[in-house]
């Protein structure tokens, strides 16, 4: 329950800072998701806390390559590859809930 709660307030708050900063345009926000599935994947989908640390990482590895040049204009293609390189690294038993499917 307090996981729903915390996630709750938290996407609140990130939705009043968003719509500061971006325009509220359905082919904008689709964009966004991808960031987030990242981040969720990269705290292991079950960990609020490490999918708090995984958006950060993220954002922290989109800013830093963002002054180089040569690989300025690809940054926004770190959460996909951050979420493979998650994806193959660890084993697929951890994303699973215990039950055969």
């Amino acid at each position: 329950l307090m996981a729903w709660i915390g996630s709750g307030v938290l996407a609140g708050i990130a939705g009043i800072f968003l719509g500061s900063l971006v325009r509220l345009d359905p082919g904008v926000l689709t964009f966004m998701v991808v960031p987030c599935m990242a981040a969720a994947i990269l705290g292991g989908l079950k960990s609020l806390w490490l999918t708090l640390l995984g958006g950060l990482a993220i954002g922290l590895i989109e800013a830093g390559v963002t002054p180089f040049q040569a690989i300025g204009p690809y940054r926004t293609l770190a959460p996909f590859l951050i979420a493979i390189a998650v994806l193959m690294v660890v084993p697929a038993r951890t994303f699973s809930n215990g039950r055969a499917s």
